[in-house]
């Protein structure tokens, strides 16, 4: 059986490095919360929830995703975040502010304009991991199954660095 690395992830002074989670109550989302949660509970970080709302009645929302995310971390739950802000601003402003070492967001769903994911990554200092499903990496945090990544380039600026990367084998 596969054993998940048991990694730590922490600052200078000793803090743990949180994760970041944005979450909107979709399907996906609710599997990126779950996942985010694993992930923060073998770095032994902080999990962050955050949910960008329009609306004023912020505390009736954090109230409901505290109540969704309270199981998560063995019960210890999340820190929940409610603002009122543009999504992908707020996500991005958490993450810095906490120095996140990763970000994970429900994969996207039906809609025009960049994804959420797309404006994140021009956005963010931390990695963004979305969740389309947790069939892949759900089996590898509980162990089950080796992690396979595929990282992928187009011909642009990065090419030239990853080139001889793969052909030194490295």
């Amino acid at each position: 059986m596969h054993t998940v690395p048991v990694v730590s992830c922490a600052t200078d002074v000793g803090a743990a490095v949180p994760v970041v989670c944005g979450f909107d109550f979709t399907h996906r989302a609710r599997l990126a919360v779950a996942t985010a949660a694993q992930l923060s509970s073998l770095l032994r970080a902080p999990l962050y929830v955050v949910h960008a709302t329009e609306t004023p009645t912020r505390r009736a929302v954090r109230a409901l995703i505290t109540r969704e995310t309270r199981h998560l971390n063995d019960g210890a739950g999340a820190q929940v975040l409610v603002e009122r802000a543009p999504v992908a601003q707020l996500v991005a402003r958490v993450a810095h502010t906490h120095h996140a070492a990763l970000v994970v967001i429900g994969g996207p769903t039906a809609h025009r304009g960049p994804s959420l994911g797309r404006r994140l990554v021009h956005r963010c200092e931390a990695p963004v991991l979305t969740v389309n499903d947790d069939t892949a990496l759900s089996p590898w945090l509980h162990g089950r199954r080796p992690l396979r990544v595929l990282a992928a380039t187009t011909l642009a600026d990065a090419a030239p660095d990853a080139a001889p990367v793969h052909a030194n084998g490295n």
